[in-house]
């Protein structure tokens, strides 16, 4: 799992259910008559809260208003975009101090639930960001990482709440998490940097001049790879083909039979001249699957890369 993706693969198990559907829709009615058009709003707070709702701010209230008793169609629209569709004035409550209107979320919320509708995949995929972030390679401030922690610690608290509100525990831990990852000092990333590609060199020349077999099995290239996948600001075309093609030998290395060896040799020659294809390389190696070889998934996320940056590069001629 890449931390790029990690916060979208928890917020795709978010699911809104409503325990008690005759309590939400008081609470609908409830607004329908606070700001029914024959309401008379006195004063500015009440008069900005009236446009609001009127607004885009209260697009989606209003259609849970029109949805009525109907709950399968309420459902619906609060599960359109569960964790970034605002609820204001149900869930997201006005607050106004000093003449300035913020918007606050309770820490827990009984008229709706939003949660992951598989309890036991999220918490392994929880498991997995935290182990990513403990044993990251790149090293980061350590402020950063403990913010990452602490949001993954506060949403495995949730877990144990039936009125906890994750929309709110997720996007904080999406935001830590993207701080984490652009928090590399500039003199660390070009040491880093460095770092890599002698290494990557060192290994390079080994498969010239040692055992292939013994090299495989060092995994020394496998750890390689990881680091580079894990830090995007030092990703670029070139490298990343020098990286596949580095995986490619080691795969050689370990293969049995002829046509798994002359299948790998293929695409290796393909890459080390960037004359390849990589989904085509991909439908390949998925190919040998077949016959029993599964190659490593590092070289699909590192052919996955090459997809983008050439998708970027025709975007921006």
């Amino acid at each position: 799992m890449e931390t790029r993706s990690a916060p979208n693969l928890l917020e795709e198990l978010i699911v809104t259910t409503i325990p008690k559907f005759g309590q939400f829709r008081k609470a609908i009615q409830s607004l329908e008559a606070r700001f029914s058009d024959s309401f008379a709003a006195q004063g500015d707070p009440l008069q900005t809260l009236h446009g609001l709702f009127k607004g885009e701010s209260g697009s989606l209230v209003r259609e849970l208003i029109a949805a009525g008793d109907d709950r399968p169609r309420v459902l619906s629209l609060l599960n359109r975009n569960p964790v970034y569709d605002p609820l204001p004035f149900l869930v997201d409550i006005p607050f106004y101090k000093e003449g300035r209107l913020t918007w606050r979320t309770p820490v827990g919320v009984s008229v709706i639930r939003k949660g992951p509708k598989d309890t036991a995949l999220f918490t392994r995929k929880l498991g997995e960001i935290e182990d990513l972030v403990r044993t990251a390679k790149i090293q980061r401030e350590p402020q950063r990482k403990d913010d990452v922690l602490k949001a993954i610690s506060k949403l495995q608290r949730d877990l144990g709440s039936p009125t906890a509100y994750f929309p709110t525990s997720l996007r904080t831990l999406g935001g830590c998490l993207r701080n984490w990852q652009r928090d590399v000092p500039t003199f660390d990333k070009r040491k880093q940097l460095d770092h890599f590609l002698g290494k990557l060199v060192t290994i390079e020349h080994k498969f010239d001049v040692a055992e292939t077999k013994e090299i495989a099995r060092s995994g020394d290239g496998l750890s390689l790879a990881q680091c580079y996948l894990e830090g995007p600001w030092m990703q670029s075309p070139r490298v990343t083909n020098k990286v596949i093609a580095l995986l490619l030998r080691v795969e050689q290395a370990r293969c049995k039979g002829l046509a798994t060896h002359r299948v790998l040799r293929t695409v290796l020659a393909e890459i080390v001249v960037d004359a390849h294809d990589p989904g085509e390389s991909m439908r390949r190696l998925r190919q040998l699957e077949e016959r029993g070889h599964f190659v490593n998934s590092l070289i699909y996320s590192l052919l996955h890369l090459v997809t983008d940056d050439r998708v970027k590069h025709r975007s921006q001629l």
